[in-house]
């Protein structure tokens, strides 16, 4: 005698055109069994499986050929018949059928190919027309600079029109980028910039970032200079690179402002550096005081005029004299270093967000108790006199 058949679970249903066949998990003596159930000829026809691949092998079969109205076989591989069941599955709560979802991507693929050649440029093409358009808007050449760079990439890794690129695309170019959380997330503004400018020229249909989720930054670690570490630096720079070095130290401005920056910016008889809003990173402007020991080491060049820093990749210009040093450089450590000596001088949270150009949220979550008053006093004494009298001389390798 057969064991009893328990109740049926909700039923997967594969749709070809309007055949539905329905396949069924039913316990059947303490093991599942497959159903396979359709109605053809004014009858429903039932099939049972030990195996629920071989059960939707079936079921398709028997969709397609009753769709047909022929009896020959519809093969699938196993490989397709798992991947059909996770479709069906997936498209489950939306209530659309594989054959609906398949139609409608084709229709958007047939508008995405009826764009006329003329509003399909080449990736190459829009990235050129971008950037021309950036630097008509008198943008910082820096910030335009940022773009070239890095659309470059993408224009060297996809040669075609920019409508054939697809989000997948794009998400699988920035995984290939080598880099931090913060490298991939300016890449994908860049891209963003650039799907925004293609959108208002109609050379694409969608905003294919969009897509995109932002990689979450995890914050870096604070890192800073003793005093004694400072005087080594600057006792060790060239005249060339000592100005850029004293002004992220003493007066805390970004690597990216002091490449920007003019000798003119600097309002000796008032006592500040003006930072202009093409400068600054946030583009805003502010003022930045010039400490007493900063305008001694500063003193050669206070007739000077131009650029402050003419140097075209600053970092490798601080990591060479580092490592000559014998230190470890850490990115924006100047920065970092006149942050927390400024707020353990001044004890004013707000007054060094202004000069520094950041958020007193931020100083407080970040730079809060890493270092005295006392170490505050020895970094802001620091000057060339007390450099030549207290570091010995250096031998370079």
């Amino acid at each position: 005698m057969k064991p009893p058949a328990t109740q049926a679970t909700s039923p997967v249903v594969i749709r070809v055109g309007n055949v539905r066949v329905k396949m069924y998990c039913v316990p059947w003596g303490g093991k599942k069994r497959w159903e396979v159930r359709d109605r053809f000829g004014g009858k429903i026809h039932r099939k049972k499986f030990t195996k629920k691949v071989k059960a939707l092998l079936w079921a398709n079969e028997r969709a397609v050929a009753m769709c047909n109205g022929a009896s020959a076989k519809h093969r699938l591989t196993e490989a397709q018949a798992i991947e059909l069941e996770q479709a069906l599955l997936v498209l489950q709560p939306t209530g659309k059928t594989l054959i609906e979802v398949a139609y409608e991507e084709r229709a958007r693929w047939t508008a995405a190919q009826k764009l006329a050649p003329a509003n399909s440029p080449l990736l190459a093409d829009v990235v050129t027309e971008f950037l021309a358009d950036k630097a008509q808007q008198e943008l910082s050449p820096y910030y335009v600079r940022d773009f070239r760079l890095r659309l470059a990439r993408l224009v060297k890794a996809f040669h075609c029109p920019i409508n054939r690129l697809t989000t997948a695309d794009l998400q699988e170019w920035l995984g290939t980028l080598n880099g931090n959380a913060r490298t991939r997330n300016n890449f994908r503004g860049a891209l963003a910039a650039l799907y925004k400018f293609a959108l208002g020229r109609k050379y694409v249909t969608e905003d294919c970032v969009a897509g995109i989720e932002l990689v979450k930054l995890r914050h870096r670690a604070i890192t800073i200079f003793t005093p004694h570490q400072m005087s080594m630096i600057l006792s060790g720079a060239s005249e060339r690179l000592l100005p850029a070095l004293a002004i992220s130290a003493f007066a805390g401005l970004r690597s990216e402002e002091v490449l920007r920056l003019n000798w003119t910016d600097f309002k000796w008889e008032k006592g500040y550096i003006y930072l202009r809003e093409e400068v600054t990173k946030t583009r805003r402007q502010r003022t930045v005081p010039i400490l007493d020991n900063l305008v001694d080491w500063l003193k050669p060049w206070s007739q000077a005029s131009g650029r402050v820093c003419d140097y075209a990749n600053l970092s490798m210009g601080k990591c060479n004299l580092a490592r000559r040093l014998g230190l470890r450089w850490s990115r924006n450590a100047l920065r970092d270093s006149f942050i927390s000596y400024r707020v353990a001088a001044t004890q004013n949270v707000a007054q060094v967000a202004l000069e520094a150009g950041n958020s007193p949220g931020m100083i407080h979550r970040y730079y809060l108790e890493l270092t005295t008053p006392g170490e505050a006093l020895k970094w802001f004494e620091i000057r060339p006199k007390t450099v030549t009298q207290n570091v010995l001389p250096l031998k370079f390798r």
